[in-house]
């Protein structure tokens, strides 16, 4: 199994120009992004090109803890 690096990035107010460029590195740099429908339809179309792209709506079954998540997505990078 290769080893891949898991992280976790904040999409800041939503709009794609607030985006940091740590985060825009991380995410162009991604192999796989993940994350709710509404946060990955935030991410700019250039940085999810030719990545696999998992999307949910959220409900997992289990009630969360908080009534509305916070935005982010989750990326991974294999070598």
């Amino acid at each position: 199994m290769t080893p891949a690096s898991l992280h976790v990035v904040g999409l800041g107010p939503g709009d794609a120009a607030c985006l940091t460029p740590q985060a825009r590195t991380v995410l162009s740099q991604a192999t796989c992004v993940a994350g709710y429908n509404l946060y990955m339809e935030l991410v700019p179309p250039e940085l999810l090109a030719g990545k696999q792209c998992i999307s949910t709506d959220g409900k997992f079954g289990i009630p969360s803890r908080r009534p509305h998540p916070r935005p982010g997505l989750l990326a991974v990078r294999r070598p």
